[in-house]
């Protein structure tokens, strides 16, 4: 008997990956206006569409499971999303839009930590970590913010 998978209260598997839903989340609900959602390229590729001056990128991470009954029929899967905020470097000195930008993610992460869509259980805040040197102006042309997200679901053997 062949094992079939699908997304615990679904009908099916995911039908995008988590990083697409979390880069689709942020992207539907910004609402910040310095900077606008207009001005921002929101995506999932490393380095893709950086053509504007601000960007948010939602990287996959890792993916971990481990069974959660007996019998192994239902799994925990703990997905890392990096969601990387950049800033393009006008100044010496870290620009106001990257602490807006970091706020307002926190904030959406926040009011929909339950309502990622396809079944994702949660989604929660690990920490910030600065991505660039900023003592160093010269080693990017952009200011870098990355934030660990850890998003957790379930999965169910249905054969």
């Amino acid at each position: 008997m062949s094992e079939t998978w699908k997304v615990a209260g679904q009908s099916s598997d995911l039908t995008k990956t988590v990083e697409m839903l979390v880069k689709e989340k942020l992207e539907s609900q910004w609402t910040e206006t310095d900077p606008p959602a207009a001005s921002i390229d929101f995506g999932t590729g490393w380095g893709a569409g950086m053509t504007k001056n601000y960007a948010v990128h939602c990287l996959h991470a890792s993916t971990t499971s481990a069974p959660v009954v007996n019998g192994w029929s239902k799994y925990m899967y703990e997905t890392l999303v990096d969601v990387h905020v950049f800033a393009l470097r006008t100044t010496l000195f870290e620009p106001d839009q990257l602490r807006k930008m970091r706020q307002h993610i926190d904030k959406i992460i926040a009011q929909n930590k339950a309502s990622l869509g396809q079944g994702i259980s949660s989604m929660r805040l690990v920490r910030w970590t600065a991505a660039h040197d900023p003592k160093d102006i010269t080693d990017t042309p952009y200011w870098h913010l990355v934030g660990h997200h850890k998003i957790t679901y379930y999965k169910v053997n249905t054969a």
